[in-house]
């Protein structure tokens, strides 16, 4: 079967993921170039890819905390039977 561990390594990998795409994103955003009115639909869909990736990042962080915390009290249950 699937492990907890085995979900929250995935679960920490997809979050990697996302701040990977975040950190490139942030980057485009810091270039001073993209504020020039030409580039006006390039900035407004990095901006869009920003706050999507820190919602995604908000939700990816909650599923662990709630992961994690499922596993402790899993692990606490164990201790207690032995």
């Amino acid at each position: 079967g699937i492990k907890k561990e085995d979900i929250l390594a995935f679960m920490e990998q997809a979050l990697n993921a996302v701040h990977g795409q975040l950190a490139t994103v942030e980057a485009a955003l810091g270039d001073s170039g993209l504020y020039e009115a030409s580039r006006k639909d390039e900035l407004r869909k990095q901006l869009d890819e920003q706050a999507k990736l820190k919602v995604r990042e908000a939700e990816l962080e909650e599923q662990w905390m709630a992961a994690l915390e499922e596993l402790e009290a899993l692990e606490q249950q164990l201790a207690q039977v032995d």
